[in-house]
């Protein structure tokens, strides 16, 4: 049986290690009173390392409906504001305030229309059991109208039995 230990010295009690000619720092929550830097390095490597729909399932449980992804999926410059959007979504519980969120109704059924204002991206989406379900995506000034995307992600919505 292997025994290890972790030291006590103030030494080690530091947020971040830095190596000998190694350019990132490793987190450490040894002995930490607050998690806080610990929980943004983490934010921030995920943001750099995962792609982003990985990013959105895994930090908001998000389930992508067959075929979403095969529409006017966010830029990379476009993916910050989106993952803004759903954080600020998820914080409010996905209601609907006509704002951020508002209901889009549409010939299969009312879906949810998560707006990105800075990159004009709109996210269509429904609940299912408190989990968001992405129908598709729409960016201002495509050639395709935002009614004809919201219909476009209801029907893929309505065909898999989220709608």
């Amino acid at each position: 049986m292997n025994h290890y230990t972790i030291s006590d010295d103030a030494d080690w009690k530091t947020d971040f290690f830095s190596f000998i000619k190694q350019p990132l720092e490793l987190p450490n929550i040894h002995g930490q009173e607050n998690c806080q830097p610990l929980q943004e390095w983490i934010q921030g490597w995920s943001q750099r390392n995962l792609s982003f729909k990985s990013l959105l399932e895994e930090t908001f449980n998000i389930l992508f409906c067959g075929g979403a992804t095969d529409t006017c999926f966010p830029s990379r410059h476009e993916e910050e504001g989106v993952i803004g959007a759903f954080g600020r979504a998820q914080d409010c519980g996905y209601e609907v305030d006509d704002d951020l969120i508002r209901i889009f109704k549409t010939k299969h059924g009312n879906i949810l229309e998560l707006r990105s204002y800075g990159d004009g991206v709109r996210t269509f989406l429904t609940m299912d059991d408190g989990r968001p379900i992405i129908g598709g995506f729409y960016r201002k000034s495509m050639a395709v109208s935002q009614n004809k995307a919201g219909e476009y992600a209801a029907k893929r919505l309505k065909e898999k039995k989220y709608l």
